[in-house]
């Protein structure tokens, strides 16, 4: 689904990424995992459009969108969850979700503030008490989102991404502040936007305790290159990735 080729990105004279290629196939998780600065996010940014590599090619979908602004990659199916929280902390839940919904609404043609709403209120019980479910804000429904804890705050983000319907969903440290039962509610709800939506996921991560939880296919990233590709019992035995990340020595 997304292949990042030879990617290099820098910031004056210093080179963040170096000729870095990374390969997605569509339906899977896939986790990025790397020590501060070693170029994680400037990654997304890159293949979400918030930044342009000096070098190299980001494929989606068999369409190059190297050069693609960040709103056309979004409306090309690409889905993104940045650390800190971006909901709407004055709206309610339900608030939050119908914004996305709408959105969608007005890419099918029903471009009218009344159209759209109109369409939502026709279906929204069943699809929005679905998205309800999936973030465990049921009983929140008509809260406002200020008033939510962190870890729901990041639920809700997860379930807006997936009320958008994009194809890939991009989640970077989305268990960032969050209680050991929150990091392992969370590996649950990524998990189900694989198994029961049939969404391509990429997160980075730091926690290995959700990590771990994930079980799912990582990708190392040290000094801006990718490192190491595998399961967790196969990287977490690699010398080089012991030393420089999981605070072994080599």
């Amino acid at each position: 689904m997304l292949e990042a080729r030879s990617i290099v990105k820098r910031f004056g004279g210093i080179t963040v990424l170096h000729g870095l290629s990374l390969t997605v196939q569509r339906g899977t998780v896939n986790c990025i995992i790397g020590p501060n600065g070693c170029g994680k996010t400037t990654l997304f940014n890159i293949l979400t459009g918030n930044l342009r590599a000096d070098e190299g090619e980001v494929i989606f979908k068999d369409t190059d969108i190297t050069k693609m602004p960040a709103y056309q990659v979004a409306r090309m199916g690409i889905s993104r969850k940045f650390q800190i929280p971006g909901v709407y902390p004055e709206l309610t839940v339900v608030e939050n979700l119908m914004i996305p919904l709408a959105g969608q609404v007005g890419q099918a043609g029903k471009s009218s503030k009344s159209g759209i709403l109109q369409t939502l209120f026709a279906r929204p019980t069943g699809r929005l008490g679905e998205l309800l479910n999936l973030c465990g804000l049921t009983e929140k429904a008509t809260d406002k989102v200020e008033t939510l804890a962190h870890g729901e705050k990041q639920w809700l983000e997860i379930a807006m991404l997936l009320a958008y319907d994009g194809d890939l969903i991009m989640l970077d440290e989305p268990t960032a502040g969050m209680s050991v039962p929150e990091t392992q509610k969370t590996a649950e709800l990524v998990r189900r936007l694989q198994t029961e939506y049939g969404k391509t996921v990429l997160v980075i991560e730091h926690d290995m305790s959700f990590v771990r939880a994930l079980d799912c296919r990582l990708v190392v990233m040290l000094r801006g290159r990718v490192v190491r590709e595998g399961t967790l019992d196969e990287i977490q035995n690699d010398p080089e990735v012991v030393a420089a990340y999981l605070g072994g020595s080599a």
